[in-house]
């Protein structure tokens, strides 16, 4: 599971586009209540990683966490056009 989206990045002091990044929860860690997950986004779903992210999501324990995850970043303004992929 994943999502593709356009990404900006800035690196060292300039705004870098990544059309279509990869974008994949590859780590979760928290409680019945609030997780965080960690994002990884890549130049494509088999190339190099370009950055990680982490983000706080209150857990509702009827969805799963993976599924839960994926639902949170695309409500999220960077995340916004992204597509599952």
């Amino acid at each position: 599971m994943a999502i593709q989206t356009d990404i900006t990045i800035e690196h060292l002091g300039k705004d870098l586009l990544f059309p279509n990044a990869f974008v994949e929860v590859i780590r979760y860690e928290g409680n019945v209540s609030s997780c965080i997950i960690v994002v990884q986004i890549k130049t494509s779903a088999t190339g190099n990683a370009i950055d990680e992210r982490k983000y706080l999501i209150e857990h509702n324990a009827s969805v799963p966490l993976l599924a839960q995850a994926y639902l949170h970043l695309k409500t999220l303004p960077e995340f916004l056009n992204a597509t599952d992929c």
